[in-house]
């Protein structure tokens, strides 16, 4: 879906954050909000 995602909507920026199974916030939350915050920082 998310490569799916990223082909196919216009201005959609992706970053991989791991690897992550159902809960990606219980599995990767440190890479989560590292990626949120450079996104924040470049508003």
């Amino acid at each position: 879906m998310a490569v799916w995602c990223a082909a196919n909507i216009t201005a959609l920026q992706t970053r991989h954050g791991g690897p992550a199974g159902h809960h990606a916030p219980e599995d990767q939350p440190q890479a989560i909000a590292d990626t949120i915050g450079a996104w924040g920082g470049r508003l």
